[in-house]
Protein backbone atom coordinates (compact mmCIF):
# COMPACT_ATOMS: atom_id res chain seq x y z
CA UNK A 1 0.00 0.00 0.00
CA UNK A 2 1.38 3.67 -0.70
CA UNK A 3 -0.27 6.82 -0.10
CA UNK A 4 1.21 9.68 -1.41
CA UNK A 5 0.19 13.84 -0.69
CA UNK A 6 1.87 14.98 -3.42
CA UNK A 7 1.29 18.80 -3.65
CA UNK A 8 2.63 19.96 -6.61
CA UNK A 9 5.09 17.05 -7.32
CA UNK A 10 5.17 15.88 -11.08
CA UNK A 11 5.15 11.84 -11.53
CA UNK A 12 6.31 10.77 -14.53
CA UNK A 13 6.44 7.63 -16.45
CA UNK A 14 9.09 6.09 -14.41
CA UNK A 15 8.11 7.21 -10.68
CA UNK A 16 5.94 3.64 -9.95
CA UNK A 17 8.69 1.38 -11.18
CA UNK A 18 9.76 -1.26 -9.49
CA UNK A 19 6.25 -1.88 -7.41
CA UNK A 20 4.68 -4.68 -9.22
CA UNK A 21 3.59 -5.84 -6.01
CA UNK A 22 2.18 -2.68 -5.23
CA UNK A 23 -1.92 -3.08 -4.47
CA UNK A 24 -3.22 -0.31 -3.49
CA UNK A 25 -2.13 2.98 -4.48
CA UNK A 26 -4.01 6.56 -2.80
CA UNK A 27 -3.12 10.39 -4.57
CA UNK A 28 -4.22 12.66 -1.82
CA UNK A 29 -4.25 16.27 -1.66
CA UNK A 30 -6.76 17.45 1.30
CA UNK A 31 -7.64 20.94 1.15
CA UNK A 32 -10.96 23.03 -0.39
CA UNK A 33 -9.56 23.51 -3.99
CA UNK A 34 -8.44 20.71 -6.12
CA UNK A 35 -5.06 20.72 -7.47
CA UNK A 36 -4.24 20.13 -10.82
CA UNK A 37 -1.97 17.04 -10.97
CA UNK A 38 -0.77 15.48 -14.69
CA UNK A 39 -0.27 11.94 -15.46
CA UNK A 40 1.87 10.71 -18.48
CA UNK A 41 -0.08 8.14 -19.93
CA UNK A 42 2.20 5.07 -19.28
CA UNK A 43 3.21 5.70 -15.57
CA UNK A 44 0.70 2.95 -14.15
CA UNK A 45 2.15 0.94 -16.79
CA UNK A 46 4.53 -1.11 -14.35
CA UNK A 47 1.63 -1.46 -11.60
CA UNK A 48 0.72 -5.16 -12.49
CA UNK A 49 -0.78 -5.87 -9.42
CA UNK A 50 -2.85 -2.90 -8.26
CA UNK A 51 -6.31 -3.59 -7.43
CA UNK A 52 -7.38 -0.27 -5.96
CA UNK A 53 -6.55 3.18 -7.50
CA UNK A 54 -7.59 6.13 -5.43
CA UNK A 55 -7.26 10.27 -6.26
CA UNK A 56 -8.60 12.50 -3.81
CA UNK A 57 -8.58 16.35 -4.30
CA UNK A 58 -6.94 16.20 -7.65
CA UNK A 59 -8.14 17.60 -11.24
CA UNK A 60 -7.00 15.75 -14.23
CA UNK A 61 -7.90 18.30 -16.86
CA UNK A 62 -4.26 18.15 -18.11
CA UNK A 63 -3.79 14.05 -18.31
CA UNK A 64 -5.09 11.73 -21.03
CA UNK A 65 -5.98 8.27 -22.49
CA UNK A 66 -3.91 7.03 -18.69
CA UNK A 67 -3.24 3.33 -18.98
CA UNK A 68 -4.71 1.48 -16.06
CA UNK A 69 -3.55 -2.39 -15.37
CA UNK A 70 -6.21 -5.37 -16.12
CA UNK A 71 -5.94 -5.79 -12.05
CA UNK A 72 -7.74 -2.89 -11.19
CA UNK A 73 -11.16 -3.49 -9.49
CA UNK A 74 -11.54 -0.36 -7.90
CA UNK A 75 -11.77 3.46 -8.93
CA UNK A 76 -11.87 6.31 -7.29
CA UNK A 77 -12.01 10.07 -7.97
CA UNK A 78 -13.43 12.34 -5.07
CA UNK A 79 -13.52 16.11 -4.77
CA UNK A 80 -11.97 16.53 -8.00
CA UNK A 81 -13.06 19.11 -10.94
CA UNK A 82 -15.05 16.11 -13.07
CA UNK A 83 -18.16 17.64 -14.32
CA UNK A 84 -19.73 15.00 -16.69
CA UNK A 85 -19.29 11.23 -17.03
CA UNK A 86 -17.68 11.50 -20.37
CA UNK A 87 -14.60 12.72 -19.05
CA UNK A 88 -13.75 9.74 -17.67
CA UNK A 89 -13.45 8.38 -21.66
CA UNK A 90 -10.80 10.89 -22.06
CA UNK A 91 -8.93 10.03 -19.26
CA UNK A 92 -9.45 6.27 -19.09
CA UNK A 93 -10.05 4.74 -22.29
CA UNK A 94 -9.38 1.31 -20.76
CA UNK A 95 -12.74 1.51 -18.97
CA UNK A 96 -15.58 1.98 -21.95
CA UNK A 97 -13.13 0.42 -24.89
CA UNK A 98 -16.11 -0.83 -27.06
CA UNK A 99 -15.69 -3.81 -29.33
CA UNK A 100 -15.57 -1.10 -32.02
CA UNK A 101 -11.47 -0.99 -32.03
CA UNK A 102 -9.60 -0.15 -34.56
CA UNK A 103 -6.24 -2.60 -35.57
CA UNK A 104 -3.96 -0.19 -33.45
CA UNK A 105 -6.10 -0.53 -30.24
CA UNK A 106 -6.03 -3.63 -29.20
CA UNK A 107 -9.21 -4.09 -26.60
CA UNK A 108 -8.35 -5.42 -23.05
CA UNK A 109 -10.27 -7.37 -20.34
CA UNK A 110 -10.84 -4.53 -17.61
CA UNK A 111 -13.70 -5.06 -15.30
CA UNK A 112 -14.55 -2.64 -12.71
CA UNK A 113 -15.93 -3.73 -9.58
CA UNK A 114 -16.26 0.08 -8.07
CA UNK A 115 -16.27 3.42 -8.91
CA UNK A 116 -16.34 5.58 -6.53
CA UNK A 117 -17.12 9.56 -7.91
CA UNK A 118 -18.60 11.10 -4.37
CA UNK A 119 -17.85 15.10 -3.82
CA UNK A 120 -17.27 16.50 -6.99
CA UNK A 121 -19.45 19.14 -6.95
CA UNK A 122 -19.51 20.39 -10.71
CA UNK A 123 -20.52 16.53 -11.60
CA UNK A 124 -24.20 17.74 -13.53
CA UNK A 125 -24.58 15.84 -16.39
CA UNK A 126 -24.24 12.34 -17.70
CA UNK A 127 -24.42 12.14 -21.84
CA UNK A 128 -26.51 9.86 -23.56
CA UNK A 129 -25.07 6.05 -23.78
CA UNK A 130 -21.93 7.71 -22.19
CA UNK A 131 -21.24 4.24 -19.82
CA UNK A 132 -23.10 2.09 -21.83
CA UNK A 133 -19.76 -0.54 -22.68
CA UNK A 134 -18.58 -0.42 -18.75
CA UNK A 135 -19.27 -3.41 -16.95
CA UNK A 136 -19.83 -2.18 -13.07
CA UNK A 137 -21.15 -3.74 -9.93
CA UNK A 138 -21.27 -1.02 -7.62
CA UNK A 139 -21.16 2.82 -8.19
CA UNK A 140 -20.89 5.56 -5.05
CA UNK A 141 -21.92 8.68 -6.41
CA UNK A 142 -22.52 10.23 -2.46
CA UNK A 143 -22.44 14.37 -2.68
CA UNK A 144 -23.16 15.18 -6.11
CA UNK A 145 -25.46 17.00 -7.95
CA UNK A 146 -25.87 13.89 -10.84
CA UNK A 147 -29.42 12.57 -11.14
CA UNK A 148 -30.58 9.56 -11.00
CA UNK A 149 -32.48 10.14 -14.37
CA UNK A 150 -28.99 11.18 -15.95
CA UNK A 151 -27.59 7.92 -14.40
CA UNK A 152 -30.37 5.60 -16.92
CA UNK A 153 -29.41 7.85 -19.94
CA UNK A 154 -25.66 7.17 -18.93
CA UNK A 155 -26.39 3.62 -20.75
CA UNK A 156 -25.18 2.08 -16.99
CA UNK A 157 -26.91 -1.21 -16.66
CA UNK A 158 -27.15 -4.05 -14.60
CA UNK A 159 -25.50 -2.27 -11.45
CA UNK A 160 -25.87 -4.10 -7.87
CA UNK A 161 -24.49 -1.27 -5.51
CA UNK A 162 -25.54 2.28 -5.87
CA UNK A 163 -25.19 4.74 -3.32
CA UNK A 164 -26.81 8.20 -3.38
CA UNK A 165 -25.87 9.67 -0.06
CA UNK A 166 -26.06 13.54 0.63
CA UNK A 167 -27.48 13.92 -2.87
CA UNK A 168 -30.12 16.36 -1.77
CA UNK A 169 -33.13 13.91 -3.47
CA UNK A 170 -36.71 14.30 -2.21
CA UNK A 171 -37.62 10.83 -3.72
CA UNK A 172 -36.74 7.25 -4.35
CA UNK A 173 -35.16 6.96 -7.83
CA UNK A 174 -38.01 5.93 -10.08
CA UNK A 175 -38.35 2.07 -11.14
CA UNK A 176 -36.52 1.41 -14.41
CA UNK A 177 -35.04 -2.25 -16.14
CA UNK A 178 -32.30 -0.71 -15.36
CA UNK A 179 -31.92 -1.30 -11.50
CA UNK A 180 -33.50 -4.67 -11.63
CA UNK A 181 -30.71 -6.67 -10.30
CA UNK A 182 -29.32 -3.89 -7.44
CA UNK A 183 -29.18 -5.89 -4.43
CA UNK A 184 -27.90 -2.73 -2.56
CA UNK A 185 -29.14 0.72 -2.50
CA UNK A 186 -28.13 3.77 0.20
CA UNK A 187 -30.26 7.02 0.18
CA UNK A 188 -29.11 7.81 3.20
CA UNK A 189 -28.72 11.86 4.62
CA UNK A 190 -31.12 13.39 1.65
CA UNK A 191 -34.49 14.85 1.95
CA UNK A 192 -37.28 11.90 1.76
CA UNK A 193 -40.16 12.67 3.57
CA UNK A 194 -42.98 10.33 1.71
CA UNK A 195 -41.62 7.41 -0.72
CA UNK A 196 -44.97 7.67 -2.10
CA UNK A 197 -45.27 11.05 -3.07
CA UNK A 198 -46.48 10.70 -6.30
CA UNK A 199 -48.68 7.06 -5.74
CA UNK A 200 -46.11 5.54 -8.11
CA UNK A 201 -44.05 2.68 -6.19
CA UNK A 202 -40.60 1.85 -7.46
CA UNK A 203 -40.10 -1.67 -7.64
CA UNK A 204 -36.18 -3.16 -6.95
CA UNK A 205 -37.24 -6.96 -6.28
CA UNK A 206 -33.77 -7.99 -6.09
CA UNK A 207 -32.72 -5.48 -3.20
CA UNK A 208 -31.12 -6.88 -0.08
CA UNK A 209 -30.30 -4.04 1.75
CA UNK A 210 -32.13 -0.62 1.71
CA UNK A 211 -30.78 2.31 3.74
CA UNK A 212 -32.95 5.59 4.12
CA UNK A 213 -31.05 6.71 7.61
CA UNK A 214 -31.08 10.32 8.30
CA UNK A 215 -33.67 11.59 6.30
CA UNK A 216 -37.21 12.87 6.63
CA UNK A 217 -39.36 10.05 7.02
CA UNK A 218 -42.69 10.24 9.52
CA UNK A 219 -43.95 6.78 9.05
CA UNK A 220 -43.20 3.01 8.36
CA UNK A 221 -42.87 2.56 4.83
CA UNK A 222 -45.15 0.11 4.35
CA UNK A 223 -46.56 -0.29 1.49
CA UNK A 224 -43.19 -0.07 -0.49
CA UNK A 225 -41.38 -2.81 1.80
CA UNK A 226 -44.04 -5.12 1.01
CA UNK A 227 -42.78 -5.04 -2.63
CA UNK A 228 -39.06 -5.74 -1.72
CA UNK A 229 -39.41 -9.69 -1.49
CA UNK A 230 -35.27 -10.41 -0.79
CA UNK A 231 -34.96 -7.40 1.40
CA UNK A 232 -32.36 -9.02 4.65
CA UNK A 233 -31.15 -5.29 5.84
CA UNK A 234 -32.87 -1.89 6.30
CA UNK A 235 -31.70 0.91 7.70
CA UNK A 236 -34.16 3.58 8.81
CA UNK A 237 -32.45 5.39 11.94
CA UNK A 238 -31.84 9.02 12.07
CA UNK A 239 -36.04 9.86 11.05
CA UNK A 240 -38.96 10.71 12.77
CA UNK A 241 -41.30 7.67 12.91
CA UNK A 242 -41.87 8.49 16.72
CA UNK A 243 -43.43 8.58 19.41
CA UNK A 244 -45.54 5.37 18.82
CA UNK A 245 -43.68 2.70 16.24
CA UNK A 246 -46.50 1.75 13.86
CA UNK A 247 -45.93 -1.65 12.24
CA UNK A 248 -48.24 -3.53 9.84
CA UNK A 249 -50.21 -6.74 11.37
CA UNK A 250 -49.56 -10.03 9.57
CA UNK A 251 -46.77 -11.67 7.03
CA UNK A 252 -44.40 -9.16 6.26
CA UNK A 253 -41.00 -8.75 4.72
CA UNK A 254 -40.26 -12.43 6.27
CA UNK A 255 -36.61 -12.71 5.46
CA UNK A 256 -35.84 -9.31 7.30
CA UNK A 257 -32.93 -10.21 9.12
CA UNK A 258 -31.28 -6.56 10.37
CA UNK A 259 -33.85 -3.58 11.57
CA UNK A 260 -32.25 -0.27 12.69
CA UNK A 261 -34.96 1.88 14.36
CA UNK A 262 -32.21 3.79 16.08
CA UNK A 263 -32.97 7.67 16.67
CA UNK A 264 -35.99 8.22 16.15
CA UNK A 265 -38.05 9.50 19.06
CA UNK A 266 -39.93 6.50 19.95
CA UNK A 267 -41.26 6.62 23.07
CA UNK A 268 -43.46 3.07 22.91
CA UNK A 269 -42.67 -0.43 21.69
CA UNK A 270 -46.60 -1.66 21.39
CA UNK A 271 -47.67 -5.02 22.08
CA UNK A 272 -46.43 -7.90 19.17
CA UNK A 273 -44.93 -4.73 17.31
CA UNK A 274 -42.26 -7.15 15.49
CA UNK A 275 -44.24 -9.63 15.66
CA UNK A 276 -44.28 -10.10 11.77
CA UNK A 277 -40.49 -10.72 11.60
CA UNK A 278 -40.25 -13.53 12.08
CA UNK A 279 -36.79 -13.98 10.94
CA UNK A 280 -34.90 -11.02 12.40
CA UNK A 281 -31.67 -11.58 13.80
CA UNK A 282 -30.58 -8.05 14.70
CA UNK A 283 -32.87 -5.18 16.04
CA UNK A 284 -31.33 -1.72 16.82
CA UNK A 285 -33.22 0.74 19.00
CA UNK A 286 -30.47 2.62 20.28
CA UNK A 287 -31.24 6.33 20.85
CA UNK A 288 -34.91 6.65 21.40
CA UNK A 289 -37.02 7.33 24.47
CA UNK A 290 -38.34 3.89 25.17
CA UNK A 291 -39.17 3.95 29.41
CA UNK A 292 -40.28 0.22 29.73
CA UNK A 293 -40.42 -3.14 27.97
CA UNK A 294 -41.90 -6.44 28.56
CA UNK A 295 -42.53 -10.03 27.35
CA UNK A 296 -45.05 -8.63 24.52
CA UNK A 297 -42.69 -5.85 23.06
CA UNK A 298 -40.61 -8.34 21.68
CA UNK A 299 -43.05 -10.89 21.20
CA UNK A 300 -42.40 -13.11 17.84
CA UNK A 301 -38.54 -12.54 17.66
CA UNK A 302 -37.66 -16.40 18.27
CA UNK A 303 -34.57 -15.91 16.44
CA UNK A 304 -33.28 -12.71 17.62
CA UNK A 305 -29.11 -12.05 18.10
CA UNK A 306 -28.58 -8.85 18.74
CA UNK A 307 -30.55 -6.40 21.07
CA UNK A 308 -29.44 -2.46 21.53
CA UNK A 309 -31.46 -0.41 23.88
CA UNK A 310 -28.67 1.64 24.60
CA UNK A 311 -29.13 5.54 25.39
CA UNK A 312 -32.67 5.25 26.30
CA UNK A 313 -34.81 5.98 28.76
CA UNK A 314 -35.57 2.87 30.17
CA UNK A 315 -36.59 2.91 34.06
CA UNK A 316 -38.75 -0.74 34.27
CA UNK A 317 -38.02 -4.24 32.75
CA UNK A 318 -40.89 -6.10 33.64
CA UNK A 319 -40.55 -9.79 34.70
CA UNK A 320 -39.98 -11.99 32.01
CA UNK A 321 -39.24 -9.46 29.54
CA UNK A 322 -36.47 -11.58 27.70
CA UNK A 323 -38.61 -14.82 27.74
CA UNK A 324 -39.87 -14.45 24.16
CA UNK A 325 -36.26 -14.27 22.77
CA UNK A 326 -34.41 -17.61 23.20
Amino acid sequence: LLRLQLGTTNITSRTFQGLDQLQYLFLEHHAPCCLSLSLPPNCLESLRSLGSLSFHGYCLTYSQSIYLPTSLRHLTMRNSCLTNLQELQRLFPDLLLSASSTPNTKPRALFLEMLDLSYNLQLKQAGVRDLSVLTLHSLILDGTPLRALDLIMSGLLHLQFLSLVGTGITKLPASVTGYSELRALDLGKNKIQNILENGDLPVYKALEFLSLHDNHLQSFPIRFLRTLPQLQKLNLSMNKLGPILELPEGPFITNLKVLDLSHNQLCDVPHGAFSFLSQLQELWLSGNNISSLSNESLHGLRWLRTLDLSWNQIKVLKPGWLYSLP
